[in-house]
């Protein structure tokens, strides 16, 4: 095991301390950097700096699963501030000023902007694949965002990190009934929805069968997430519970020494 992971090098997936919202940040072994999700608002400069390195201005790709502000507003600072090769989303769109503003910057900045599925399969570089687990081409449900959200697994070498946007649990059923479960298992789970109890359902949670659970909230917020039922499902795994509204944006480090936890605080 530990001969393979140090051949493939090393990949830092950070979950950033954005507040209530989600925000991930990756970099390969290959140097190929992707951000997930910018959080709200531009609370997400103050993480990014740390992780991307406070001169660099290039980032490879910007992924959106969703278009609801919590996970779409950082994105637009991120545009005007960083050269941005390429943006994946799906064809879901929202009537706001923030997705407006969006669009707009990516065509003014002539970013590829690319859609993708389930089934398509993006490669990181030579050893990191990103396979997307949902939506299907045709499945949008643009009255209910979330449940159209991008869930993908990042796999390197033996680790799977899998990546659940804002499901809830029907969406969750609907992975688990089209998708192989080789798939869904994974060492580490972003928990869906910053925690809300309508998603992270038992079932999804056995099969995935993570050994660490990342879960996005901002302190004191008003949902109460993570919620208890989250918690107390996530403890019936055997998961190790991480919270960036406890402990900061959380780094994992895939390397020589396996997997590698560092909370910021």
């Amino acid at each position: 095991m530990k001969w393979r992971i140090t051949a493939l090098g090393l990949i830092v997936l950070s979950v950033l301390d954005v507040g209530q919202g989600d925000a991930i940040f990756v970099r390969t072994p290959d140097n190929v950097s992707v951000l997930v999700d910018g959080g709200p608002g531009d609370n997400i400069l103050q993480s990014l700096g740390p992780v991307t390195g406070f001169f660099n201005r290039k980032i490879d790709l910007l992924i959106l699963t969703h278009p609801d502000a919590d996970h779409l507003e950082g994105l637009i600072p991120v545009l005007r501030r960083f050269k941005v090769k390429a943006v994946l989303r799906t064809d879901s769109v929202k009537e706001s000023a923030a997705f407006a503003k969006f669009e707009e910057l990516i065509r003014q900045n002539n970013v590829q902007d690319i859609k993708i599925y389930q089934g398509d399969i993006v490669k990181l570089g030579a050893a990191s694949d990103l396979y997307v687990l949902w939506p299907p081409r045709g499945e949008l449900n643009q009255s209910k965002p979330n449940e159209s959200s991008l869930v993908a697994e990042l796999a390197h070498g033996n680790y799977e990190f899998l990546l659940t946007g804002d499901i809830g649990s029907a969406t969750e059923s609907k992975i688990l009934a089209s998708v192989k479960p080789e798939f869904i298992e994974a060492e580490v789970i972003k928990v869906a929805h910053h925690g809300s109890k309508y998603s992270s359902s038992l079932p999804f949670l056995q099969l995935a069968r993570p050994r660490v659970a990342a879960v996005s909230a901002g302190q004191n917020n008003l949902y109460g997430h993570p919620t208890p039922e989250v918690l107390a499902r996530l403890q019936e795994v055997g998961a190790q519970i991480l919270r960036t509204d406890l402990s900061g944006s959380i780094k994992f480090l895939i390397g020589g020494r396996g997997l590698v936890v560092t909370p910021t605080r």
